[in-house]
């Protein structure tokens, strides 16, 4: 006798009920709760998004799925916040994962219709380039501070909380000896398409030589509102 034919199925958190309704999904609860009562025969998953990192673990015991960076290279204090997982080199660019937690602090009071928000993917574009740099541009500047000089993002279609893919191409490099200086651009991949992209200038400054700056700035700015 043959075997029935398995079922494929996206997983997503279950804060994205609108899509949801579409057939081919399943949310993560109804998983977790198969997970627990050992039930998943007859089922091949794929991580969408809106995963804790604690399921995408287990998850990725019965099928691949994509795991969020370490705290360090994003910048973040809590992993929950973290969107991408851990970037990679490919044919002279970079490329890393969307990887959202729907508990994540940009989708826990935003989040309408089916799409991924865009205040969503302009964050993790931050975390791409931060881990990039963090990863791949060792400055010698010792600890050292993001400054963003320039920004223009521009969403050409909807991001669904399907798997997607940040690439990461560096324009313009120039190393300095208290800060480096970068031209980027981020695209977000979905289905071989790109949805958005994300254009930046930015610095790598000491520290020391940031919280200087800023902290003549913050009591210039005290002044100034005194003033009237």
């Amino acid at each position: 006798m043959s075997k029935p034919p398995r079922e494929s199925l996206i997983v997503v958190g279950d804060r994205f009920e609108e899509f949801l309704r579409n057939p081919g999904t399943i949310a993560a609860s109804a998983v977790l709760a198969r997970l627990e009562a050992g039930d998943t025969g007859g089922l091949d998953l794929m991580a969408g998004q809106g995963l804790s990192a604690e399921l995408l673990a287990e998850l990725d015991k019965q099928w691949p799925a994509q795991r969020p960076a370490p705290l360090e290279l994003t910048h973040k204090q809590r992993m929950k916040n973290v969107m991408v997982g851990e970037p990679t080199r490919v044919d002279g660019r970079y490329e890393a994962p969307l990887v959202l937690d729907e508990r994540c602090e940009t989708l826990e009071d935003h989040l309408t219709g089916q799409h991924i928000p865009a205040i969503a993917l302009t964050e993790a574009a931050r975390q791409t380039w931060t881990a990039v740099t963090e990863k791949f541009f060792p400055t010698g500047l010792g600890p050292a501070r993001f400054v963003i000089d320039d920004f223009h993002a521009s969403f050409h279609a909807f991001v669904f909380p399907l798997p997607a893919t940040l690439t990461y191409e560096v324009v313009e490099h120039e190393p300095g000896a208290v800060q480096h200086r970068f031209h980027s651009v981020v695209r977000v991949r979905q289905s071989g398409a790109v949805a958005a992209q994300i254009e930046v200038r930015f610095r790598l400054v000491a520290e020391k030589l940031v919280d200087k700056q800023e902290a003549m700035a913050a009591r210039q700015a005290v002044a100034d509102c005194l003033r009237g």
